[in-house]
């Protein structure tokens, strides 16, 4: 069925008159007329009682007006949601998260909500690496990780911080000193999440050099909190972020300066790269304006 003349149809009804009709339709009374009649003869019904003084619906078009009604109702909304969708204005981001960065990821679907009401979320927390894999077979549209994977991952930086404090036990002889230094933590365990797949060494930085020998526990862990469930636990020290401390303010863990150099680490927004799906490329660009005002760096990489 041609939905114009569906369109044409219904504003006759309203108007009762060919030329305000044909206005509106943005046609002439005589095309806008054949229109009509072409639809009449198509539906095999009289819809108007025409006459050179007035236009009436018939009965059948009386019955039929609600109905097409709807109809019409129903197509200009549709068209509105495409405009939407293709604005990425609306539709479904699939949106994970690796342990810590729940905050940051709150942040950016909070102003998400405000700039675009429209779209749904549907959020997961994994590791950085469960998450990057996703993301590359399309499970998942966005992800928040520590590491990107890379070929085929494009990525931004959304933050960056030292971690520049040490977790540990309040039993811990190294719980009350003023500063923890690379020498204080020879013969100490280091917990670290268990990686994906094959387990790897994280970088330690100088924890290696002059002398200083770690080992590194690894636990299966989601969360800060799990993280630091086991340092409570007495099964290891962690070293952290200010932020992560701010965080997780507990009595079965203290937090202490390091006194070495801490390692820089890096919070990524990740998508795949030529994903040209609009809510996927609205919702970067935004991030990145996010970013800009805040007066924070932009970097992107693939």
């Amino acid at each position: 069925m041609d939905v114009e003349r569906l369109k044409d149809f219904v504003v006759l009804a309203d108007e009762l008159h060919f030329g305000r009709t044909a206005r509106r339709r943005l046609t002439s009374p005589q095309s806008l007329s054949r229109r009509v009649s072409d639809f009449e003869r198509d539906l095999g019904v009289r819809l108007f009682e025409r006459t050179s003084r007035r236009v009436a619906l018939t009965p059948a078009g009386t019955t039929l007006l609600p109905r097409a009604r709807r109809v019409v109702t129903e197509l200009e909304s549709f068209d509105a949601d495409a405009r939407l969708v293709a604005a990425g204005r609306a539709g479904q981001l699939r949106a994970m998260y690796s342990a810590g960065t729940g905050k940051l990821a709150g942040e950016l679907i909070r102003r998400l909500h405000v700039e675009r009401p429209a779209v749904d979320v549907v959020l997961e927390q994994a590791f950085s690496g469960p998450i990057n894999d996703a993301v590359l077979e399309g499970s998942a549209d966005v992800g928040i990780v520590h590491d990107v994977a890379g070929p085929g991952v494009a990525s931004l930086v959304l933050c960056s911080e030292r971690r520049e404090l040490i977790a540990l036990p309040p039993s811990h002889r190294l719980a009350t000193v003023d500063v923890v230094v690379p020498a204080d933590l020879d013969g100490e365990t280091i917990v670290y999440a268990e990686p994906a797949g094959s387990p790897r060494e994280p970088d330690l930085g100088p924890w290696r050099a002059d002398g200083v020998t770690v080992t590194v526990r690894y636990e299966r862990v989601l969360s800060e909190a799990e993280y630091l469930d086991r340092v409570g636990a007495g099964l290891g020290l962690l070293p952290v972020r200010p932020s992560t401390a701010r965080r997780n303010q507990r009595d079965d863990v203290v937090f202490r300066p390091f006194g070495g150099e801490a390692t820089e680490v890096f919070d990524f927004l990740v998508w795949r790269l030529g994903n040209d799906d609009p809510l996927v490329t609205s919702f970067v660009e935004m991030v990145r304006s996010t970013l800009v005002s805040a007066g924070r760096g932009v970097s992107a990489g693939a």
